[in-house]
């Protein structure tokens, strides 16, 4: 019997990637289930990028190609405004010497504004390789959704495979639908929701205390992070959240199986105090959630993050995964998350630096809640500057730096601004930084692209001492599919430099 595995695509992802290097690009669904799944995946039938839905995937074989299915039917479920037709759903297989047919939709219902339609046809057999031709795909409406709920399959030594695919948020809650106006607007939330929970897994498999991105760029106005019970939305918008984006807010929430919300205004801080910043439904001022294995306190009073940047996630890991036995510098340390993980790694040494004492004193709380406070363990209220004019000083060197700075920043020793400052920052790192270490750079400054931020760091290391040093720029692993998708510029800028 041949072995399966069934997956649901979200929509917006290319099922199949015909670049000759796919696996390597891991640029698109396939290669996405292949990674956490641990072996090479490739799809057994067709499903256009637009579209959502369910995914029948099989190992490959020793030219690179899955098993042939013999046949492939599906039943597909399209919503549209009321009074639309749904765009023709793909092309049906023709038998020998026929026309191309295409499946005949049917109106099953109409609420409000809204139709859902369904139709069943066959389905384009795969590709026989990566390079072969992708079938034709009618294009989509933005207004349209595309949803494939039911495929079954018969492979070649006869097994039949189905896999029943759920259909999308915004396909149940036509009443959200209605309510917005005929806005787009909860639409696009509502599908970046429904990515997150195909990717992730929906709100009732989530733990009680889990940190996902649920909204990144798919509103310019708006971010959204799931921490466990509570949705913590921030709003870049010029103005501040109207009431209508409040109910959003909450429907999402409960969508996503948060308990309570909070928003947070971004924009204009420095120019009206007196301006409301934060919008709640109410909920703890203090709970946790779990990331590799680590518990982390959040709370709803310390300022505009609850306490844990979720796009670190990767990077957070990858100290995880490499702090075995090394001496590790964590600079800007925040509530402590990468020296977290490099104590869990097995670090032999951890200096937290930051010059907040009350961020340091939350970081404290983070290695405690996990027993990881020990000998080892340091935390430094100080200037990051300082710290490493001291070490040089002192002739105390780092196996590995980490150095993720804010845009901007003050301290008793001025004012810090990441464009300005950040070169003399690498270089003094650079020089603290033992035979073989790894420093790690990041930045969230919306003036610089991944670019920009080489460009500043390659720079600074030309002018570091002892002169001549050789530091290799080494890829960092890419964000997690709740952040940015592959091909999509970061939001964060990360690079990782190797010394020799």
């Amino acid at each position: 019997m041949t072995a399966t595995v069934c997956a649901d695509k979200p929509a917006g992802l290319p099922l199949w990637d015909r670049h000759p290097n796919r696996a390597a690009l891991g640029r698109d669904f396939a290669a996405y289930v292949s990674r956490r799944c641990g072996q090479q995946l490739a799809p057994l039938h067709h499903l256009p990028a637009a579209a959502s839905g369910a995914v029948v995937l099989a190992p490959v074989e020793g030219d690179g190609t899955p098993p042939a299915a013999r046949s492939v039917t599906g039943r597909w479920c399209a919503l549209t405004p009321a009074g639309q037709q749904p765009a023709p759903a793909p092309l049906a297989p023709p038998a020998p010497h026929s026309a191309e047919t295409r499946a005949v939709w049917r109106e099953m219902s109409t609420d409000g504004g809204w139709t859902r339609w369904q139709a069943e046809t066959g389905l384009p057999i795969a590709p026989t390789g990566p390079a072969g031709d992708a079938p034709r795909t009618p294009p989509l409406r933005a207004d349209q959704s595309l949803h494939l709920a039911e495929v079954s399959l018969t492979l070649a030594d006869g097994t039949v495979v189905q896999h029943d695919s759920p259909a999308p948020v915004a396909f149940e809650r036509l009443d959200l639908l209605d309510g917005d106006g005929g806005e787009s607007v909860l639409r696009t939330w509502l599908a970046g929701l429904d990515r997150r929970q195909r990717l992730f897994g929906p709100a009732a498999d989530h733990s009680p205390d889990r940190a996902l991105r649920l909204l990144h760029t798919e509103d310019p106005r708006v971010r959204c992070d799931l921490f466990g019970a509570l949705c913590w939305f921030y709003w870049f918008a010029d103005q501040p959240p109207a009431a209508r984006d409040l109910e959003r807010a909450a429907s999402l929430s409960e969508l996503a199986g948060a308990s309570h919300w909070t928003v947070h205004w971004m924009r204009n801080r420095g120019q009206d105090p007196q301006a409301r910043r934060r919008w709640s439904s109410g909920g703890p001022e203090e709970w946790e959630v779990e990331e590799h294995g680590l518990r982390y306190v959040l709370s709803q009073d310390r300022g505009l993050s609850p306490g844990l940047f979720l796009d670190q996630r990767q990077n957070r890991r990858w100290v995880l995964e490499n702090a075995a036995g090394r001496r590790v510098l964590n600079l800007f340390a925040y509530t402590g998350g990468f020296g977290l993980c490099a104590t869990r790694g097995g670090a032999v040494e951890v200096a937290n630096v930051d010059v907040g004492k009350r961020a340091l004193g939350w970081a404290r709380q983070n290695f405690e809640r996990n027993g990881l406070l020990g000998d080892g363990v340091e935390f430094r209220p100080v200037d990051a500057r300082l710290f490493l004019e001291g070490c040089r000083k002192r002739g105390r060197a780092f196996d590995l730096i980490v150095c993720d700075p804010p845009s901007f920043g003050r301290s008793r020793e001025g004012v810090w601004k990441i464009d300005r400052d950040l070169a003399g920052l690498v270089q003094a790192a650079v020089q603290v930084l033992a035979p073989g270490g790894d420093l790690l750079v990041s930045a969230n400054y919306e003036r610089w692209d991944q670019r920009c931020l080489e460009s500043a760091v390659r720079d600074a290391v030309r002018g570091a001492h002892p002169a001549g040093r050789d530091l290799a720029l080494v890829p960092l692993p890419p964000p997690d599919w709740d952040f940015e998708l592959p091909g999509e510029p970061p939001v964060l800028k990360a690079l990782r430099l190797s010394a020799a």
